[in-house]
């Protein structure tokens, strides 16, 4: 053996030694001498026993050189010595002849390689027995889409033993449980041909025995390193239902919301009215009775004062009471002008806008520069008390926070909306803050937005620190030239045309309240005649029967003979008397029922008056 040779073995990290068929060292290299613990030269020339290796590595050295001796061929051993795991390989050298002249060993520490197999196989028996614990379906697949391993809920929610799945073809277990999956075989191929740790998911309906048919949704995910696809499986058939009525649910509600919606924002503009009409009230009787009775006690006292002698123990209480009463005169005054809306009821939007201009300059000292365009003329009462009470307020909250005198007050139209705009050049504000609350003793920002999208209009707040304010009012208007078109049905202009009668209309419902007001609202129009009333159903029907009326306004929950019946009972005998329910109850659940009876539709009582009275007209 050449020098570069021997460097070579030395260097090697394994153990390499050359024995005769005896057993006997020829050669060792240095990791082999330490090994054994010796000098290579004391090795040389003697056994394994010579050197006090254990007896039963001897031996089982023995046993492989005898096999060799027979076979001439290459083996290999593992065996354990000084607390490690070696892997012995053993080679025969042979000669011309094709004897063995001697035998190479090389010997390797694998005691890390055994410790990582170990380790292995007890992590994959893990995670065996985890997919088996695991509630939901599982499949592990290989490249060719074949099982390579299953669960038990799988084997046991689809009857179908574990060892029938190992190696089967996906799609014969699909085509099992009458699923047609072409897609997805495509597509989990897609998925396993990609790099890294992909994932997707599909829903596929499968026959489950004793469940029929139910929706699964499959998530597949990439095991990149081992070309595997875990396949899991959930059943979301109940979860889709309830997804799928909740969905119905929501949009019922949102129908709902919208109809409330609708009515209090009707709500509240006859509720503005109202307060208009009330404040009106106040300052006409402020300004014409209590303010003229004052003015006469004032001429009285003027005239006691003349006639009395001018005695100072006299005019002393009369100078008081002259006193007290020019206050009172200017608190009523002020008062009567603040409750009523600025300027007669015709102004124009410039007349109203400059005259509380005025106001400002006089009351607080605040100069408005106000603009308006050509075209404002004069606006319907709710949208004229709106834009006062909103302007005043945006005017108000410049004197209060913006330490200016000076602001601009800007008035156009566009189309059918009034725009206005309010603006300074003072120190600004946070809007959320200022809109989240009131002003003192106004309508405050807050309120005066949520008046204009009742009105279906806008407020719009632009201002920060040290930059001034900018308020923006967007008001629907109506053309004061174009009267808007009253909706009138054909029915009831055939009636006030004189081509019909009026709608004979009885009333049945339990309460003499709802009856008479009912009653009092339907009279008022000319096409509509209540011709009857009863109070309970069972009289109803005896009512109808006498009167024969086109409509019956029907409530559902009563005493003797309940809506619902009284209908079914009308219905089967005069079948053309259109029947319009009434009830507080909501009408879940007996949608059905009324209309089982041939009841022609269902109001809630809640309803405003024009519903019912479209209705009766329908």
């Amino acid at each position: 053996m050449d020098q570069v040779t021997t460097e070579l073995l030395d260097h090697s990290p394994d153990s390499i030694v050359r024995l005769d068929l005896d057993g006997t060292f020829l050669m060792v290299n240095r990791m082999a001498a330490t090994w054994l613990g010796h000098e290579r030269e004391y090795i040389l020339g003697k056994t394994n026993r010579e050197l006090g290796v254990p007896e039963t590595i001897a031996q089982h050295l023995d046993a492989d050189l005898a096999t060799l001796a027979q076979t001439k061929e290459s083996l290999t051993r593992t065996f354990d010595y000084q607390h490690r795991t070696l892997e012995a390989k053993m080679v025969p050298e042979l000669d011309q002849d094709k004897n063995i002249k001697s035998v190479v060993a090389y010997t390797r520490d694998i005691s890390n390689q055994a410790a990582l197999k170990e380790t292995l196989e007890s992590k994959l028996h893990f995670a065996r027995e985890l997919i088996k614990a695991i509630p939901q379906s599982i499949l592990v697949l290989d490249e060719q889409l074949n099982i390579q391993s299953s669960n038990a809920e799988f084997s046991r929610r689809f009857h179908i033993p574990e060892e029938e799945l190992d190696g089967k073809d996906l799609g014969d277990i699909a085509r099992r449980l009458s699923s047609n999956i072409p897609d997805m075989r495509q597509e989990l191929k897609q998925l396993i041909s990609k790099s890294g740790h992909s994932h997707t998911e599909m829903e596929v309906k499968l026959e489950v025995p004793d469940e029929g048919l139910r929706l699964m949704l499959f998530r597949a995910t990439q095991i990149d390193h081992m070309r595997l696809v875990l396949l899991t499986m959930q059943d979301i058939t109940d979860h889709r239902r309830q997804v799928s009525s909740l969905e119905e649910d929501l949009q019922k509600r949102n129908k709902e919301l919208t109809l409330s919606y609708g009515k209090l924002k009707s709500l509240l503009l006859e509720l503005s009215k109202t307060e208009d009409r009330e404040r009106d009230k106040l300052s006409e009787l402020l300004h014409d009775d209590l303010q003229q009775v004052l003015v006469g006690v004032g001429f009285h006292l003027k005239v006691l004062e003349e006639e009395l002698p001018k005695d100072p123990i006299l005019q002393r209480p009369l100078a008081e009471a002259e006193s007290l009463l020019r206050r009172s005169v200017k608190v009523t005054r002020d008062l009567s002008r603040e409750m009523s809306p600025v300027g007669p009821r015709d102004s124009s939007v410039a007349e109203v806008l400059r005259y509380m201009a005025e106001e400002m300059k006089n009351l607080h000292g605040l100069h408005v520069d106000v603009h308006v365009s050509e075209g404002l003329h004069a606006l319907d009462t709710a949208v004229r008390t709106l834009l006062i009470k909103a302007v005043k307020e945006m005017l108000l909250n410049i004197v209060k926070h913006a330490e200016v005198k000076q602001a601009t007050l800007e008035a156009g139209r566009e189309k059918d909306t009034l725009f206005v705009w309010v603006k300074d050049h003072g120190r600004g504000f946070n809007p959320d803050e200022v809109l989240s609350k009131s002003g003192g003793g106004g309508l405050g920002l807050f309120s005066i937005q949520e008046r204009l999208n009742a009105l279906g209009g806008h407020l719009n707040v632009d201002s920060a620190e040290g930059r001034g304010s900018r308020f923006k009012l967007e008001i629907p208007i109506q053309n004061p030239d174009a009267q808007p078109p009253q909706k009138v049905s054909k029915v009831e202009q055939a009636i006030l045309q004189g081509q019909k009668g009026p709608v004979r209309v009885v009333l049945v419902d339990d309460h003499s309240s709802m009856r008479q007001a009912l009653a009092e609202y339907l009279d008022r129009h000319e096409c509509l005649n209540v011709v009857g009333q009863a109070s309970d159903g069972r009289e109803g029907v005896e009512v109808v029967a006498e009167t024969r009326p086109d409509v019956v306004l029907m409530d559902l929950a009563m005493p003797e003979l309940s809506g619902v019946e009284a209908t079914r009972e009308i219905k089967s005998r005069f079948p053309d008397i259109r029947v319009v329910g009434l009830s507080l109850l909501p009408d879940e659940g007996i949608s059905e029922t009324l209309k089982e009876v041939g009841m022609d539709t269902f109001l809630h009582k809640s309803a405003l008056l024009s519903e019912v009275f479209q209705e009766v007209l329908a």
